[in-house]
């Protein structure tokens, strides 16, 4: 959990998209007074496999469409409280 101004952000490390409705999406939450978004996820290689700007958005492993690897992926975040003048980056990896 990120505490900086306003916001507790919280970036999960380990997630199980595994099918059964439990903690199958990798998302970003405490994000309710953030007006700039940009998620990024990358593989071992450090190829971008998954990017969204949408905050309510997360990723469910797949990469074009297919069930992705198991094992490391690397995360950065950017993100922008609404009173904060800019950009605060969060990196990070999840399993």
């Amino acid at each position: 959990m990120f505490t900086k101004g306003l916001c507790q952000v919280y970036v999960p490390n380990a997630f199980t998209p595994n099918g059964d409705s439990k903690n199958d999406i990798f998302k970003v939450s405490g994000t309710e007074l953030i007006t700039g978004f940009h998620l990024q996820i990358f593989n071992r290689s450090g190829k971008l496999i998954f990017e969204t700007t949408d905050k309510n958005k997360g990723w469910d492993s797949t990469v074009h469409n297919q069930p992705s690897d198991n094992g490391n992926y690397v995360y950065l975040l950017q993100y922008k409280e609404s009173t904060a003048v800019q950009m605060q980056i969060v990196r990070g990896v999840v399993y």
